[in-house]
C-alpha cells in the first residue's frame, strides 16, 4: 500500500494526539510510595498518612474540575466559536480546570494548638520551587499568543466579523492565566503543617514542588489553547470567498460561509441581486446589489500565503496543550529539585 504525502499528515495529526492521549491517562494516578522513592523521603507512617491524604485529594480535585471545565468551555464555545474554537474552548475548560482543582486540594494549615510561637526563617518564592527558566516559557508563549493574534488580524484576507474577533480575543485572553497561576502558586507556596521538624519540612517541601509544577504545566497547557484559537481564526481568515460584478469586488467573506446561489429580483435595467449567506458562526446576512448590464460571479475560494502557518501553528499547539496536560496530572512523579525550606522554632 503506497502512502502519499496527504495520508501521512492524516496519520500523523490523529495517531500522535491519541497517543499522547494514552500516555497521559496511563500511570498518572498518585502512588505515595513513589513519591517518597523519588524524593528520596523517609516513609514515617504519620507523613505516609499525610502525603497519602494530600495526593488523593489533589488527583479528585484535578479530576472533577477538569470535567466540569472541559463540559463549560465546550459548551460555551460551542455557542459561537466553530468546532475549533470547541476544541480550544474545551481544552482551555479542562486546563483551568486543573490548575483550581490542584490549588483548591492543598489543605490550609490550623494555627497549632501551643504557646509556643513559631517562625520561618526561610523566605518561600514560587519560582524556588519551579523548573528553571519556568517563568521564561510561560513569558515566551504569552508573547507568542498575542503576537500571532496581531499577525493574523493584520494579514487577514477575508474581513474580521465578529466571530473571528471573538476567536481572536478569546485566545488573546488565555494570556491572562499567567498571572491567575502564579496568584494560585503563591497561595500554596505558603501552606504547611502545623509541626515543623526537618523530616515534616522536606515532606511538605516535595508535596509543594508538585502541586506548583502542576499548576506551572496546567498554565502552559492554557496558552497552547489560546495559540490553537489564534491559529483557528488566522486559518479562517486567510481563505476568502468574493462576489463580484464585472471585475469589482461587492463581497468577501471568509470561504467556509455558506451561499445561496444570487438570483435577480428586478430583472429590467438596471438588473439587481439578493446575495444571502450564513457565517461560520451561524449570522445570516442579505445584501442588495444593482449590476447594471455587468455579469455577477462568485468567485473560487482563494487562499492566502500564511494559511500553511496557520495550520501548523494548531497542531502544533494542540499537541503541546496535550504534553503539559499529561505533565500537570504527573507532577507528583518527579523529584523536587529545589532545595528544601529551613523553618525553626523561636
Amino acid at each position: 500500500m503506497n502512502i502519499g504525502v496527504a495520508e501521512l499528515i492524516v496519520l500523523t495529526t490523529v495517531l500522535v494526539p491519541v497517543a499522547l492521549v494514552l500516555f497521559a491517562l496511563i500511570g498518572n494516578r498518585p502512588r505515595t510510595a513513589r513519591f517518597f522513592a523519588v524524593n528520596e523521603l523517609d516513609p514515617r507512617p504519620r507523613d505516609v498518612e499525610h502525603v497519602d491524604a494530600v495526593l488523593r485529594l489533589t488527583r479528585r480535585s484535578r479530576v472533577a474540575g477538569a470535567v466540569v471545565g472541559c463540559v463549560l468551555g465546550g459548551v460555551t464555545a460551542s455557542a459561537s466559536l466553530g468546532i475549533g474554537g470547541v476544541v480550544a474552548g474545551a481544552g482551555i475548560g479542562l486546563l483551568a480546570g486543573t490548575m483550581l482543582g490542584i490549588t483548591i486540594a492543598q489543605p490550609r494549615a490550623r494555627a497549632p494548638l501551643t504557646t509556643v510561637r513559631v517562625a520561618s526563617l526561610a523566605v518561600r518564592d514560587a519560582s524556588d520551587y519551579l523548573p528553571r527558566r519556568a517563568h521564561t516559557y510561560k513569558l515566551v508563549s504569552a508573547v507568542i499568543v498575542g503576537g500571532y493574534a496581531v499577525i493574523g488580524m493584520i494579514t487577514a484576507a477575508a474581513p474580521l466579523n465578529s466571530t473571528i474577533i471573538a476567536i481572536f480575543a478569546t485566545g488573546v485572553a488565555t494570556i491572562l492565566s499567567v498571572p491567575v497561576g502564579h496568584v494560585f502558586q503563591q497561595r500554596t507556596v505558603e501552606l504547611r503543617r502545623p509541626d515543623v521538624d526537618a523530616e515534616s519540612v522536606r515532606v511538605d517541601d516535595a508535596l509543594r514542588a508538585s502541586a506548583l509544577r502542576g499548576i506551572h504545566h496546567a498554565t502552559l497547557g492554557v496558552l497552547m489553547c489560546g495559540l490553537i484559537l489564534v491559529g483557528y481564526g488566522a486559518i479562517a481568515t486567510q481563505s476568502v470567498t468574493t462576489v463580484r460584478v464585472g471585475s469589482r469586488v461587492v463581497l468577501r467573506v471568509a470561504s467556509e460561509t455558506m451561499f445561496a446561489v444570487p438570483e435577480p429580483f428586478v430583472v429590467e435595467h438596471p438588473r439587481r441581486y439578493r446575495i444571502e449567506w450564513t457565517e461560520p458562526g451561524g449570522a445570516d446576512h442579505t445584501k442588495i446589489v444593482r449590476t447594471g448590464d455587468e455579469p455577477l460571479t462568485l468567485d473560487s475560494p482563494s487562499v492566502g500565503p500564511l494559511l500553511g502557518v496557520g495550520f501548523w501553528v494548531t497542531v502544533v499547539a494542540f499537541l503541546g496543550a496535550l504534553v503539559e496536560w499529561s505533565r500537570a496530572a504527573k507532577a507528583w512523579r518527579r523529584p523536587q529539585t529545589t532545595p528544601t525550606g529551613v523553618e525553626a522554632r523561636v
